[in-house]
Parts: structure tokens; C-alpha cells; sequence
């Protein structure tokens, strides 16, 4: 992990949602003290057990975080994309270190956000503070539906979630969807916690009754009704 050459810190703020629509004087106070920073493919930008100092959006790139296990088993948890941020929890955490760890999926870059930065303009800004809440309720949703899927879902259902837990308006009308999967098929398997042998066992199955059709990362679903009534059925 290294510091990348200089980038307008400003100019890439305004366009994170967790930004955008700030007052020039909050965001020219943000960005004097954001650190940019570029960090390798599979290379981490932290480690479990690492003292969180801030925030980190990413201007682009991909991310995994993962709790490791003594013996080097990785259990995925989410994939975090360009235009989005990790770190802000644990930021406002009591206890503030990590507890998992983040690497990248490519070679990326982020904007390091100082705790103090953050602290200072929440405690002046109602937008901003309203943006942050916005953003840990969304995460604690997101992990609480997670903990659902987990415990009551069966693994064929889980994958299925997965393809359809954003359709566009455009593809429902359709009822067809075609879409490219960002990240190798073995980390969304962990992320759905199951095992890639048993992930690919299901996409074969899946294929073999027409719900849905696999070139490479490509997957085509010809009738998105049909795989959600498969999904819902006994």
C-alpha cells in the first residue's frame, strides 16, 4: 500500500453520495486533510485488530472484507465498490479497531478521511450527520437481511437473492436480466456462505432447468418471475 500522486480530493468528494450537495466550506475542509492512497491488487488496506483512524471512499476500484481464522480460512462479508466507503462505523466506534480485514480486488483508490475531520463537520453540519446515520442504518439492514438469509434460507435461495436483489425497472417489465458478475464466482460464494464447489453445483442446476444461462461471468435470466417463484417455492 502506498500514497498515490496528488488527485483533487474535492472534486472526487462531491461525487460520493455521502458528500454530494455539502457547502464548498465543508468540503474544502474535508478534503485539506484527506490522504489518497492507491493499494494493489490482493494487497490489504487493513488488517483485523488495526487501530481505525477514519473512513475510506473509494474512488475506484473493488474491495473484499473478510474475517480470517487462525489457519488462513477466509469468510467474506461484503464487496465494497467504487463510490462507496468502509471504516465509518468502527470510526464512531467506542473500541476503535477493526475487526475485519480489507483487500483489494484490483488495483484501487481510496480517500483516506480522517476521524477528526469526520467528528469535526458532524458536529457542525445536520446534513452531514443525517448522511451518516443514513449510511449505518443501510449497513445494519443490510447485515441483519444477511443474518435472515443465512439462518432461513436455503443455499439454491441465497444465490438467487443474489442475482435479483437490485433488478433496473427496465429488466421487471422485460422480466429478462443479464448481468456480469464483478467478483470471482469463490468470493461471492463465501459472501452467501457456502462453499464454491457447492455455488457452482447450484448455477449447473439452475442452468440445466433453464432458469438461467452462464457464458463465463456472464448470467443470463431469460424469465426473472420464473427464477423468483423457484426461489419461493417449497
Amino acid at each position: 500500500m502506498r500514497n498515490c500522486e496528488p488527485v483533487s480530493a474535492q472534486c472526487h468528494l462531491t461525487r460520493m453520495p455521502l458528500f454530494a450537495g455539502l457547502s464548498v466550506d465543508v468540503i474544502e475542509r474535508i478534503a485539506h486533510k484527506v490522504v489518497p492512497i492507491t493499494v494493489l491488487k490482493s494487497h490489504a488496506l487493513f488488517h483485523a485488530g488495526d487501530n481505525c483512524k477514519g473512513m475510506y471512499l473509494v474512488v475506484f476500484g473493488q474491495f473484499k472484507r473478510v474475517f480470517t481464522s487462525f489457519v488462513g480460512a477466509e469468510k467474506v462479508v461484503e464487496i465494497i465498490q467504487q463510490g462507496e466507503s468502509l471504516g465509518e462505523a468502527i470510526m464512531l466506534a467506542e473500541k476503535k479497531n477493526h475487526i475485519t480485514s480489507a483487500y483489494a480486488l484490483q488495483d484501487s483508490l481510496v480517500l483516506h478521511v480522517p476521524t477528526a475531520a469526520i467528528l469535526a463537520e458532524l458536529n457542525n453540519d445536520p446534513k452531514l450527520t443525517a448522511r451518516m446515520i443514513i449510511v449505518l442504518a443501510k449497513q445494519n439492514v443490510r447485515f441483519m437481511n444477511d443474518i435472515e438469509s443465512y439462518a432461513l434460507q436455503s443455499a439454491t435461495q441465497r444465490i438467487i437473492g443474489y442475482f435479483t436483489k437490485e433488478i433496473p425497472d427496465d429488466a421487471i417489465k422485460a422480466d429478462e436480466l443479464e448481468l456480469e458478475l464483478q467478483v470471482h464466482k469463490g468470493v461471492i460464494a463465501s459472501m452467501l456462505n457456502i462453499t464454491q464447489e457447492h455455488f457452482s453445483r447450484i448455477l449447473s442446476d439452475l442452468s440445466a432447468r433453464g432458469l438461467i444461462l452462464i457464458s463465463g461471468r456472464s448470467i443470463r435470466i431469460p424469465s426473472i418471475s420464473n427464477l423468483i417463484a423457484f426461489q419461493r417455492s417449497p
